[in-house]
């Protein structure tokens, strides 16, 4: 636990960034919970596949059923078309109940074993740190330390794969308006980017 207590004694220690050596050294905690993770690995790909159905069901309703006036066609695409909202919600919950569940497991791993730590620790070390900056760092270090899980890894993951489906999606439904809106996003992208900056000089 060297890497946490590490000049814990002086005021100008800088707050704990999210690096890749933090979170190799956090997942080790994580391996207890490695089927939550991987169930809610699994849910996220099944989120993102539900939530891609909807614009194909679209593009068959407007395509296909309304001018072929297929009504038996139009009520069985209304019914996905409702159903599906239902089923990615029903996933979401499940998901985030899996992620709370590894991120909260692994918060009080790091807290018993910090604590454990402490007892280990010599007089002259309590002596020399100060009582609320050690509270202070053992709160922000151990949520630290299960954010790299819960928020970077699996956000991460969650929107790279959402990226690549949506592309796909927008590729099979149409190429050429897909490839329009790619050659046009760096101009939205630098004007926000330009508006961002002035609003924040500004306020």
């Amino acid at each position: 636990m060297y890497w946490i207590y590490r000049g814990i004694d002086t005021d100008a220690r800088p707050q704990s960034k999210m690096t890749w050596a933090l979170i190799r050294r956090v997942l080790a905690y994580a391996r207890p919970y490695r089927l939550e993770l991987l169930g809610g690995l699994i849910l996220i790909l099944l989120q993102i596949g539900t939530s891609l159905i909807s614009p194909l069901l679209f593009r068959d309703l407007i395509d296909h059923a309304l001018p072929d006036r297929d009504l038996s066609r139009i009520n069985l695409l209304a019914v996905g078309l409702v159903l599906i909202p239902i089923i990615e919600n029903v996933l979401s919950i499940i998901g985030r109940y899996l992620n709370s569940k590894v991120g909260e497991g692994v918060i009080f791993d790091l807290r018993r074993t910090l604590y454990a730590h402490l007892q280990r620790m010599s007089l002259r070390f309590f002596t020399r740190t100060k009582g609320g900056e050690l509270i202070s760092r053992l709160n922000n270090d151990v949520v630290n330390a299960q954010t790299a899980i819960t928020d970077t890894l699996i956000g991460t993951f969650s929107q790279t794969i959402r990226l690549i489906a949506i592309l796909a999606v927008m590729i099979a439904l149409d190429w050429r308006l897909t490839l329009i809106g790619a050659a046009v996003f760096p101009f939205f992208y630098m004007l926000s980017r330009l508006i961002g900056a002035r609003l924040r000089i500004i306020t």
